[in-house]
């Protein structure tokens, strides 16, 4: 690992040996920012120009260069953990809540006063690899920092560190990945990216330029489809070492994931902590309308490769379904039918069949709703309105599968198709219902929406 150039040498020897370090680190960044120049760039979803990397990614220079080099230098520890996301997926509250609750013996969340959060945001505590650590000045002594050590990142897990990907627990560290509603990440990565743009006079992003965007994947470390399921696919195979979240889950029980982030992270809490209420606590302390009174919020900034972005952009109200707001039903539609392609040709035939099950043992009514629901399938609506079963002529689709109310969500479900024909970590984010009676409310909201104002919110999923 590089020395920081910013290290006081302890002999000349050393400070011979630091300068070779600086140099060879200068080098390899120069290398990696010529060969990312010369790939295909154009605009995007994002305030940067935006470059093709040759695995389909695309990102500006720096943070790919970063990237890059962290995949050239970057020593995991046991002990360290990666918090992985896509922009505008949770990435603030999931680095806050990871912080707080590794570090809660030495920062007690209720001696809030002289909390480190008062002081530093939590992109400032938790640093990202390719947007703030690797960086062109200087190379950073990773070696220097006390354990636990905590990492941020957006790379897919195809471009993580080959050492992470390539070592498993005991010997290398883990990764939390929390994903969100496409829809709702992109509202909140085009509001982003426009409040960036207003700040610095440039043209703003339009909406349905941010759609067509997203769904090519010209965004930052898009596509968002193969994001999620290249960590999800990497959670299924080794458990252990990454740690899969839906931020969804996270609103409707946030202190049952600082309990689960608290066990990932081999700090459980004991019975002490917990009747003290210590998990409550990191909740209050990591909550929205805490954080954003904060000073470090309201008046701090944070450095991203050669950007100072304020603190308080980076938070937002994080609502579930807010994309209603904002996107139009065609948008969405749009969005749901890729997400339904990517997502369902990984499902198992046996879980297809539940599925037909399922479909078989509604009655009349919840069948047409069902099948008026996907256009693509409005011709079956007779065969599924009178024949009482409709079992073989059903096209198992994620939007026709009808999950009990009473099935529990779960993000542990055992393998993908869980994603599409039962409830597991991905199944809502086409907009799939957890019961066929929400089908018939959503189409009921999205029609008053349509003549009645676009104030109006779908239920939360």
């Amino acid at each position: 690992m590089y020395s920081s150039s910013s290290m006081k040498p302890s002999s000349p020897s050393q400070a011979n040996q630091d300068a070779d370090d600086a140099k060879t680190y200068k080098e390899l960044y120069q290398r990696c920012t010529d060969l990312v120049s010369s790939w295909p760039s154009r605009q995007g979803l994002s305030y940067l120009q935006l470059f093709r990397h040759e695995k389909g990614w695309y990102n500006g220079v720096t943070p790919l260069v970063g990237t890059m080099v962290a995949d050239e230098l970057f020593a995991p520890r046991p002990s360290d953990i990666v918090v992985a996301t896509l922009p505008k997926s949770g990435t603030t509250w999931i680095k806050a809540l990871l912080y707080a609750t590794v570090h809660r013996r030495e920062h007690p969340a209720d001696a809030a006063g002289d909390h480190p959060f008062n002081s530093l945001g939590p992109h400032e505590c938790v640093k990202f690899l390719e947007y703030q650590l690797y960086r062109a000045d200087e190379a950073p002594d990773l070696d220097a920092l006390t354990d636990p050590r905590l990492f941020a990142t957006h790379a897919p897990f195809d471009l993580l560190p080959r050492a992470v990907v390539a070592a498993a627990p005991p010997s290398g560290c883990k990764v939390v990945y929390v994903c969100r509603d496409p829809k709702d990440t992109l509202v909140s990565l085009l509001q982003f990216v426009n409040e960036y743009n207003s700040r610095n006079g440039r043209e703003l992003v339009a909406v349905d330029a941010a759609v067509g965007f997203f769904c090519d994947g010209v965004s930052p470390f898009g596509p968002y489809w193969e994001h999620v399921l290249g960590y999800w696919r990497a959670h299924r195979e080794r458990p252990e070492q990454v740690l899969f979240l839906r931020y969804e889950e996270m609103k409707r029980d946030p202190a049952g994931h600082v309990r689960r982030l608290a066990e990932f992270a081999g700090v459980p809490f004991t019975s002490p902590e917990e009747d003290g209420g210590a998990v409550d606590a990191i909740v209050r302390l990591c909550s929205f309308d805490n954080m954003v009174g904060l000073e470090a919020t309201k008046g701090g900034r944070t450095q991203l490769t050669t950007t100072t972005v304020p603190n308080s952009a980076f938070f937002r109200r994080g609502e579930v379904g807010d994309w209603a707001n904002h996107l139009s039903p065609e948008m969405a539609q749009r969005i749901d039918a890729i997400t339904e392609a990517k997502f369902w040709p990984s499902a198992q035939p046996d879980r297809a069949l539940r599925a037909r099950e399922r479909y078989t043992a509604l009655s009349v009514e919840e069948k047409a709703a069902l099948v008026q629901r996907n256009p693509e399938n409005r011709e079956r609506k007779n065969s599924a309105s009178t024949s009482g079963t409709g079992s073989q002529t059903v096209n198992c689709q994620p939007s026709f599968q009808p999950v009990p109310s009473s099935t529990p969500m779960s993000s542990s479900t055992p393998d993908v198709a869980a994603i599409v024909c039962d409830v597991g970590p991905i199944d809502h984010y086409a907009n799939f219902p957890n019961s066929v009676r929400k089908v018939a409310l959503m189409d009921s909201n999205k029609k008053r929406r349509r003549g009645g104002g676009r104030g109006e919110r779908s239920p939360a999923h």
